[in-house]
């Protein structure tokens, strides 16, 4: 592992393909107008890029990671080419049999890029220094979590995951000016094909796998740092602890008991960030320039870390910010919707919508620091499971938000992928209050 300004740039750079892959692919399809198109393709790139990691490891344990990342940086890149073939001849084609081939043809290219993006996070992770990876399930803090501990990894890596997708949105958002729709795509192709083998000779040619931290398996802003926060903060807690014997669960430690009370309300934010993720696109098609859709994307993603840093030093009471959670999402959403539907003027529209992205990424940050905080507590012997159960609840809040978004958005109009972010808001807000 080289320790430079160097390495620091890699180690973000090489995140942003899987980033980038169902942002450039949304842009590349977004010419056909089709809502349902746009998300089923964008969805079988969000599961494979889900996937991804856990692949790499298999492969990994077998390969070694410098044979899986340079074999995978080649594979990727040449489905990425097939795809961007793919998506291009089904543009050019009519209505028919033949383009339904071609369509299903795309999707199944799209989940395979995804499935064979480099999941250089996975090789990037430092060990801690007590010899434990990641996230042990009984783990002994004390003595054993250090300043290279788990959860101060956690952190680390947290920030280059999210520096790396807010990179994505603003390299979506620059392909806005003249460039064509799958030039996002190629885009992704060049930087896999320039950055990885360059990660891949920097790597210890292993065939050991560190027990990677599962994360949250979806461009969702602020969904890592809120993981990586409430890990550091579950850990303080063990740690002062300790010595007075192991922690045990509360009466929600059940597995059930965990679905119940986390699950749906990670399916809901899901369903905000999928609506906004239409919502934006509309947006960007009304400008005639669909690439732009990534400056709502950039902008909540800058307002969550922001947020999550300055939230450590606000004074603001936790029960206060529980009540403020619920009501800003629905005013945000309601918001939204209005632009939505009222605003005539394509640039306000836009402006706008970035302006309430930013806000909904601020205050689903907070929710998502609030949620895995308690998740944490609750589930303080089942760590690395909770979060992969939660990252995957809201995965597919955001598989099940984009398609339905993009369905309704396509046959009633761009108003109702708006829409759709006041449901999963109100959805959020009435949780929220039966359970605090």
């Amino acid at each position: 592992m080289i320790h430079s300004t160097g390495t620091s740039i890699l180690r973000i750079t090489s995140r942003v393909p899987a980033l980038l892959l169902p942002l450039a692919l949304a842009v590349a399809l977004a010419p056909t107008g089709s809502g349902f198109t746009i998300a089923t393709a964008v969805a079988a790139a969000l599961v494979g890029t889900a996937l991804a990691p856990s692949a790499a490891q298999l492969a990994a344990d077998r390969a070694g990671s410098r044979n899986v990342l340079l074999g995978g940086a080649v594979l990727h890149v040449l489905l990425l080419v097939l795809l961007v073939s793919a998506a291009e001849h089904f543009l050019s084609q009519q209505l028919g049999s033949s383009a339904v081939v071609t369509y299903w043809t795309m999707v199944g290219f799209a989940l395979l890029a995804g499935l064979t993006t480099p999941a250089a996070a996975v090789f990037l992770r430092q060990p801690a220094a007590s010899g434990q990876h990641g996230i042990s399930e009984d783990s002994k803090v004390p003595g054993t979590h250090t300043e290279t501990g788990p959860a101060q990894v956690a952190m680390a890596e947290a920030q280059a995951d999210e520096v790396a997708l807010l990179s994505a949105a603003v390299v979506i958002s620059l392909h806005g000016f003249g460039a064509g729709p799958s030039a996002a795509l190629i885009t992704s192709a060049v930087l896999t094909a320039v950055v990885l083998p360059i990660l891949a000779l920097s790597l210890a040619p292993t065939r050991s796998t560190e027990a990677a931290r599962l994360r949250v398996p979806a461009p969702v802003p602020g969904a890592e740092t809120a993981q990586a926060e409430a890990l550091q903060t579950w850990t303080d807690r063990r740690s002062t602890v300790s010595d007075a014997g192991p922690t045990g669960g509360t009466s929600g430690d059940s597995r059930h008991g965990l679905y119940r009370l986390y699950a749906p309300v990670m399916l809901c934010f899901g369903l905000i960030l999928g609506g906004l993720w239409i919502t934006a696109l509309d947006a960007g098609l009304a400008l005639g320039r669909p690439a732009l859709f990534g400056l709502p994307l950039a902008g909540a993603t800058l307002a969550a870390v922001v947020w999550l840093r300055l939230r450590r030093r606000s004074r603001l009471p936790l029960q206060r910010r529980r009540r403020l959670l619920g009501t800003v999402l629905v005013s945000a959403g309601v918001v939204l919707l209005l632009a939505a539907v009222f605003l005539p003027s394509p640039g306000w529209g836009m402006g706008l919508t970035t302006f309430i992205a930013a806000v909904l990424g601020w205050w689903q940050s907070e929710g998502l620091a609030q949620l895995y905080g308690e998740a944490l507590r609750t589930r303080s012997q089942a760590t690395a499971r909770t979060l992969t159960v939660l990252g995957f609840a809201l995965l597919i809040g955001l598989l099940i938000g984009l398609t339905v978004a993009g369905v309704v958005s396509h046959e009633w109009g761009r108003d109702w992928g708006a829409a759709l972010v006041v449901l999963g808001a109100t959805a959020v807000a009435v949780q929220v209050r039966l359970r605090h």
